[in-house]
């Protein structure tokens, strides 16, 4: 095995420090003209999913997609519904951090915006994880001394308006009292679709391969 040159160094930090420099002036997001040095292993995949071969085989990244919408709803009392994905960029881990670009619909004026959000898994497998960038593309970017980091990990702050600890996880003596539990009726399913939208999240992030077909079965209750 041959060690590389002292010039062969020089480039390939080089070339590190300009693609991470690139990355952080987009937030991660507008990076299709940012080439990614050879012998990275820590950057960013880039999926186009306006490419006439793109085929969304795996619907986490649309999942992912509603959730921010529904965080930026829930702060700003709007009303956007997803439309479409345009793009997004994953990163080079089996835990991983997604940016992506979509566009949604006001319900209520049938007005389409561009969205940008970055979600941050904290563990494989399992439904913890951060939302923490859901914004129109037009709105004012918010500046901060802070370095860019691609993969948050456990670094992702927690939203203004919440504070203090979680509550305690129940028992198994509580989650075995069926009185505890609520059936919920069709109806209400139809008028709140966080109630879905959630219950595809937890399946998608358990299952990461989950197809659009299987999502389609949850919908339709025919999934016991």
């Amino acid at each position: 095995m041959t060690s590389l040159s002292v010039n062969d160094r020089k480039d390939f930090v080089d070339g590190q420090m300009k693609y991470w420099r690139q990355i952080a002036e987009s937030d991660g997001f507008d990076i299709d003209d940012v080439p990614v040095p050879r012998g990275t292993r820590a950057g960013l995949w880039s999926v186009d999913c306006k490419h006439p071969r793109f085929r969304l085989r795996a619907c986490l990244p649309k999942i992912y997609a509603m959730v921010g919408l529904h965080r930026y709803n829930l702060l700003r009392g709007t009303n956007f519904e997803h439309l479409e994905l345009l793009k997004y960029n994953e990163s080079m881990n089996c835990v991983c951090s997604y940016y992506i670009t979509s566009v949604a619909v006001d319900l209520s004026s049938q007005l389409q915006k561009t969205f940008q959000i970055r979600v941050d898994e904290k563990s494989f497998g399992d439904l913890d994880l951060t939302v923490s960038v859901a914004r129109p593309n037009d709105e004012e970017k918010v500046t901060t001394e802070k370095r860019f980091i691609h993969h948050f990990h456990c670094e992702a702050a927690a939203d203004d308006f919440y504070k203090g600890a979680l509550p305690d996880w129940p028992s198994v003596g509580d989650l075995n009292n069926q009185k505890r539990f609520y059936m919920v009726k069709k109806c209400e399913l139809q008028s709140n679709d966080w109630i879905r939208l959630y219950l595809e999240l937890a399946v998608g992030v358990r299952y990461q391969q989950t197809s659009e077909v299987f999502v389609s079965l949850l919908q339709n209750n025919d999934i016991q």
